[in-house]
């Protein structure tokens, strides 16, 4: 029975210590960068679905719910924060992870070549990173939270950002 249990014992310290596990185990420490980017997402994307119902952006313009009203549009800029950091981290943890894992393999230069076509050159991935540098070093770029109206009786509420300001910053890609 003793020797049976050395076995299982030995064999499942081998299990834990192979390139498999640690493969696994270097997979889950990665996810929580990208799991911390999805998150931001998706709760960026919620809150801007809520500034943007008509319903409740008459609420928060209410004279009487100004407090309600600052206190949503600071959320949607601390949420806007994170989710601009957030990317970047992601960008950062992924480039340290292949290259401390596998820039010696056959999938380096495939993951290289993929990003290199892929996003190096996207505009949209570029603004990403360009709109948080500003950030870091500028600020939070300035933005307005406005509701309009139409004759037609259309109602819009919305967060735009001050894109004057913005191109006045001469770092952009």
């Amino acid at each position: 029975m003793v020797l049976a249990l050395d076995n299982e014992y030995e064999l499942h310290k081998k299990m834990l210590n192979s390139q498999g596990m640690q493969f696994l185990d270097r997979m889950r420490a990665h996810s929580f960068s990208y799991n911390i980017f999805s998150m931001n997402y998706h709760e960026i994307k919620e809150a801007l679905k809520l500034i943007e119902n008509p319903e409740i952006g008459i609420k928060l313009f209410a004279i009487n719910n100004r407090e309600a009203g600052d206190q949503a549009y600071r959320e949607i800029n601390r949420l806007f924060h994170n989710f601009l950091a957030s990317a970047q981290t992601l960008v950062e943890h992924t480039r340290i992870f292949m290259r401390s894992h596998y820039k010696n393999t056959e999938i380096y230069p495939l993951y290289s070549k993929k990003i290199s076509d892929d996003y190096a050159n996207d505009r949209l991935c570029r603004f990403i990173q360009d709109l948080r540098n500003y950030m870091l070093h500028k600020g939070l770029p300035h933005s307005n939270m406005t509701l309009s109206g139409s004759f037609e009786g259309q109602i819009e509420s919305s967060i735009s950002l001050d894109t004057t300001k913005l191109k006045s910053w001469l770092k952009w890609s």
